[in-house]
């Protein structure tokens, strides 16, 4: 679907058009039709009780399908948490121990010139340090992974289950709601799944519950200080049920592991064509880890000034997001002049406003990180307005809360693969202007995953 959006966001000139569906979709590239929705009449612009209804049954009433109170809530909780020193300690020791798992992957791969699914380690990578995180507990699913070449059955339910219900977004209403009742089809394989999910969550939730207070207060995972939050404001109640924590659980997985994987994937296929740019990465990289006492820390990530350019700009144009929706609660005017009614839905294409030279000049397609380091670009003239030019990470209340997590974790891992000399290379053919190697879903995924051999240079 990406690449059909965009081919036709292209031949409207990335100006907003209309899309036949049941609820009179406009599409639009435009930035300042981002900023209306996001920013300045973001009360005006929801989820909605159909992205609700469509997610629910896998991610509840979690902050990633609610508006409103319950969203605030959530939000609330999870800015105390994400801020805390305790947990960009932790991330420290987990990023790293998990990064240099995969370095010894990847370097027998390389001793044995084997092919391997790039994005598939990477979504174990991501997924074993964000539950280190989340739960300070690992599931070593990248070394079970790497020895079995498969996905182990919590992994393999979760995606196939976030696949699924995206395609409701594609499909009648009363047509997957009738599949879901009589278990047939994707819809009946979601049914068995989500039981599959639901015991793996239940037993980190109930774990959670049988720890002291004292030792909460230890804890480093976020789920724990989430515990503690509740308490310390009296909000037992709310927000320490099965339901609640479980919610707080599923969408602290998608949002800490799909997009961050996507990246990382995105950015080795990318290096791949781009040997220049590698090197130049290689280089900053072996300059700031010369000396033997070097820690790799946040301050020795941020100072690789090259690769941050380079990352920002494969999200730019792979963005791991590329489409988002929103509802209208009232009658409105986009900046565009487009009219919407109460209740209809606006999409707003985030590869497309990505790619739209009217934000980022005549060489928008082209792969530059040094746009990013010269800040040149009509998307540049104005700081406070960036995000609606670039909302990768969303923009306005709802901008993402792990954004720095994220540019820690991706970084990390592209230290450690080069400090160990590791290079990859796709196993195929391959285009970077091919969209329709990707699957329709929420995040931007490889149909197929991504075959790789490694090298040592």
């Amino acid at each position: 679907m990406t690449d059909w959006v965009l081919d036709r966001c292209r031949m409207y000139k990335f100006k907003p058009w209309a899309a036949m569906t049941s609820n009179a979709n406009i599409i639009t590239c435009d930035a300042d039709d981002v900023k209306h929705i996001l920013i300045d009449k973001f009360g005006n612009y929801v989820k909605g009780p159909k992205f609700h209804e469509r997610f629910a049954d896998l991610l509840g009433n979690g902050i990633f399908v609610v508006d409103g109170d319950l969203w605030k809530q959530h939000r609330k909780a999870a800015s105390h948490l994400f801020a805390t020193k305790k947990l960009r300690q932790f991330q420290e020791i987990a990023f790293q121990r998990d990064a240099l798992l995969l370095s010894k992957i990847l370097t027998k791969k390389a001793e044995s010139n084997a092919e391997f699914d790039l994005q598939a380690l990477f979504s174990a990578l991501t997924f074993d340090s964000f539950c280190t995180l989340a739960f300070d507990n690992s599931f070593d699913v990248l070394r079970e992974t790497d020895a079995t070449n498969r996905r182990p059955d919590f992994l393999r339910a979760f995606d196939d289950s976030v696949s699924t219900l995206n395609r409701r977004f594609s499909t009648p209403d009363w047509l997957w709601k009738l599949k879901r009742a009589l278990r047939v089809g994707r819809e009946g394989v979601f049914v068995a799944d989500r039981k599959l999910i639901m015991s793996f969550v239940n037993k980190i939730t109930r774990e959670r519950r049988q720890i002291s207070d004292e030792e909460l207060n230890e804890r480093r995972d976020l789920l724990s200080a989430y515990v503690v939050y509740a308490k310390k404001n009296n909000l037992e109640q709310e927000m320490l049920t099965d339901a609640y924590l479980a919610d707080v659980v599923l969408n602290f997985i998608l949002a800490g592991r799909d997009t961050t994987a996507s990246l990382l994937t995105s950015l080795f296929r990318v290096l791949h064509h781009h040997h220049a740019i590698r090197d130049q990465i290689e280089a900053e990289i072996d300059a700031l880890t010369a000396d033997s006492s070097a820690t790799l820390d946040l301050n020795t990530l941020n100072a690789a000034e090259f690769l941050h350019a380079t990352l920002l700009e494969t999200l730019r144009l792979f963005p791991p997001v590329p489409v988002d929706v929103k509802m209208a609660r009232e009658k409105d005017t986009l900046a565009s002049n487009n009219e919407l009614l109460p209740n209809e839905d606006v999409t707003y294409h985030i590869a497309g406003i990505q790619r739209n030279p009217r934000n980022w000049g005549d060489d928008a397609d082209k792969f530059d990180p040094n746009r990013w380091i010269e800040k040149r670009g009509p998307a540049f003239a104005n700081d406070a307005t960036m995000n609606a030019y670039f909302p990768a990470f969303n923009a306005g209340p709802r901008i993402c809360l792990g954004k720095t997590m994220a540019f820690a974790e991706a970084k990390t891992a592209v230290f450690v693969l080069m400090k160990h000399r590791i290079r990859v290379a796709v196993a195929r053919d391959d285009r970077l202007d091919d969209f329709k190697v990707f699957m329709n879903g929420p995040v931007l995924q490889f149909r197929g995953g991504l075959p790789c051999t490694a090298s040592l240079r």
